[in-house]
């Protein structure tokens, strides 16, 4: 339908809504013809788009739009982006978008962030079509008022919250941007076991474990900087009995009021991080000597051997096999087997450095990485591991049992570098060189 109307019918009519879909305008009812003190005698805000830009930039605007949304005087040709903020840019970009493609009215309350604060708002967008293409749209706004009857059940909901959250099963608590919490839950209180005044008045980031401090303060610090919720890290909290607990936490920030906060939620994940230590433990270590197992050694051996490329830097393997091992189990049974196993990987740990990587590889056969280390300490180390495992002894059938080891040392390193198989099979073959030279054999002392 198209029809020709005036300047005055087509503001008023937009106004008492009494048009709910599109207008069509043809000669004298150019938008470009509207009278800004048209505008100004409208009690509610008003303001035209130009949907013939790219960003639709703001044609026209009122007293009382501009005097709601507390924007300064001279919109024209400013686009949405440019006047509001992003949120409500935003918004309003989505909105008109929809009032283009379907060429119908949209009327929505929403919530308008001014500043810190935030109106509801009836907004109202209605498309003007020419030549089947919506050339301007026209946006009116009122504040929309809450009476006491509409209020009541605000307080209502609002003290549902804040009860939910008070016996919540998870700990919540409210910090402000100097870190110290205005609101804590109780079932943070009870996980801390602190009285709720000592809480108030400390840094929450001194509940954390000595390591986890910096990382809970630098995520904070992000959601309070970008204003995105975080999700996701995981955590040690410190409770007053210096005990630990592996809590899930989320933040929120909630910045739109005069006193800007950041929500933290904290779910309790110790059962679970406890379990993933036992699958982890299942995984990668000797379940008898409680070394690693041949998982990490291989594993291990790879990166070691990937940074001696890197940094033309030497390291070691070393290479220990149990003599006549068999004979102890067959002799003296698998529990004798199994504590003279336990004896040597006590000496292992105790022998090499803690960032060596010591590992049982097989039944009887231990291997250890040792990195960034020259040839001579390599075999020395070895040498001191094969005098001290000719000291062990075990009780079995009245007996004192003692095991010899044979040792095997493969260097390896530089641009050069050998490959794992070359690099173990060197090792073992070094240490069964030994182990026919020494004719090493287990044996019995009465």
């Amino acid at each position: 339908m198209n029809m020709t109307i005036t300047t005055k019918d087509l503001i008023m009519n937009t106004i008492d809504n009494k048009q709910q879909g599109a207008m069509f305008i043809q000669g004298e009812g150019k938008l470009s013809a509207l009278m800004p003190f048209a505008l100004d005698a409208i009690q509610e805000g008003v303001f035209i788009l130009d949907c013939t830009t790219p960003n639709h930039s703001i044609l026209h605007s009122n007293a009382a739009m501009r005097k709601i949304t507390g924007v300064p005087n001279n919109l024209c040709q400013k686009t949405l982006g440019e006047v509001f903020e992003p949120e409500n840019a935003t918004w309003l970009i989505t909105q008109t978008q929809k009032v283009k493609k379907f060429q119908e009215t949209v009327e929505k309350e929403v919530l308008w962030s001014l500043g810190k604060s935030q109106l509801n708002l009836k907004i109202t967008l209605m498309p003007i079509v020419e030549d089947g293409q919506v050339s301007h749209i026209i946006g009116t706004m009122q504040k929309v008022q809450q009476n006491e009857q509409q209020a009541e059940p605000l307080r209502q909901k609002h003290e549902r919250y804040v009860t939910a959250l008070e016996y919540a099963p998870y700990g919540v608590c409210f910090i402000g941007d100097d870190g110290k919490p205005s609101m804590v839950n109780r079932s943070l209180c009870q996980w801390l076991d602190m009285p709720l005044n000592f809480i108030l008045k400390s840094h929450i980031s001194n509940f954390f474990s000595e390591i986890d401090k910096a990382v809970f303060n630098q995520a904070l610090q992000k959601v309070i900087n970008s204003g995105r919720s975080y999700r996701g890290i995981e955590l040690k909290l410190k409770t007053v009995t210096g005990q630990h607990m592996w809590v899930s936490l989320s933040m929120s920030r909630v910045a739109n009021v005069e006193n800007p906060y950041t929500i933290v939620q904290f779910v309790d994940v110790t059962k679970r991080k406890l379990e993933e230590s036992e699958l982890l433990k299942l995984a990668t270590q000797d379940h008898l000597t409680k070394l690693s197992n041949r998982k990490v050694f291989d594993e291990s051996l790879a990166m070691s051997i990937k940074q001696a490329k890197r940094y033309n830097r030497e390291g070691a393997v070393v290479y220990i096999d149990l003599d006549n091992f068999k004979g102890i189990n067959d002799n003296y049974g698998h529990k004798a087997g199994d504590a003279i196993l336990q004896e040597v990987g006590k000496v292992l740990r105790d022998v090499f450095r803690e960032t060596d990587t010591v590992s049982r590889i097989g039944g009887d056969e231990f291997a250890v990485i040792m990195n960034e280390v020259a040839c001579d300490e390599a075999q020395s180390k070895a040498d001191i591991v094969e005098q001290k495992i000719r000291e062990i002894r075990i009780t079995a059938h009245d007996k004192q049992v003692s095991v010899s080891a044979s040792m095997g040392v493969q260097i390896f390193g530089g641009t050069n570098c050998q490959s794992e198989e070359a690099i173990i099979e060197a090792a073992d073959k070094a240490m069964y060189s030994n182990k026919a030279a020494s004719k090493n054999e287990g044996t019995a002392i009465n």
